[in-house]
């Protein structure tokens, strides 16, 4: 482990790194005006092959701030490895959101067995890999989280003995055009009659409020 100066022009981004987490995202202002002011505290770390482990934030600020040189601190491993770095740096700090996950997911990345086997794969088995990969995009695209699609669909699901894919294809579809998750989850939660939930589904109709008591939801 080296601490140097590099180019900027030399710095390659992790082909795993989710594009979510430094284009487009104003989240970088605040950051970016910091090292602007201050200057880099904490080097960017790269692997033996000037690849990013920990820093594309960083990076993507150093660019934009037209820089030509930065400190770096570069470890004697190789990107298959770094890898496994990058996300060990980022699962802790909670840098990293759920889409991200995702995007890695769909990237043939590593992520937390964790997350994969709570959120991930369950929807994979409800909607099958073609329909859960049509619908990850679209969770990629929106910078949401396949956890809370998981966890409405679930408790759908419990609550209403829907679980068919064709049955889960239909509520995926309503969740991501017709009605809010926290919407269709409130519902739930307040024992929204079963006929009616399941009607507003498969007609794609908006809910509306008509909750029971836990002795006549059905």
């Amino acid at each position: 482990m080296k601490l140097r100066t590099i180019e900027v022009s030399k710095i390659n981004p992790s082909i795993f790194n989710p594009p979510s987490r430094t284009v487009g995202n104003s989240s970088l202002d605040g950051l970016r005006k910091d090292i602007q002011d201050r200057g880099l505290i904490e080097p960017i770390t790269i692997d033996k092959n000037n690849v990013i482990i920990n820093g594309h934030r960083r990076f993507r600020c150093v660019l934009d701030l037209d820089w030509k040189k930065v400190k770096v601190i570069q470890h004697d491993i190789e990107q298959k490895a770094s890898d496994a770095f990058f996300l060990a740096t980022n699962e802790h700090t909670l840098r990293m959101n759920g889409a991200q996950y995702l995007w890695r997911y769909m990237n043939k990345a590593s992520i937390p067995a964790k997350y994969l086997n709570m959120y991930i794969k369950p929807l994979e088995e409800w909607l099958g890999k073609k329909g859960a990969w049509g619908l990850f995009r679209i969770l990629i695209d929106r910078n949401t989280s396949p956890a809370s699609m998981h966890t409405v669909m679930k408790w759908y699901r419990d609550y209403t003995g829907q679980k068919t894919k064709i049955q889960m294809k239909k509520l995926a579809y309503y969740l991501l055009n017709v009605e809010t998750f926290m919407k269709t989850k409130h519902a739930m939660y307040n024992f929204i009659p079963k006929k009616h939930l399941i009607d507003c589904v498969e007609n794609r109709k908006k809910l509306k409020a008509s909750y029971v008591n836990p002795e006549e939801r059905s």
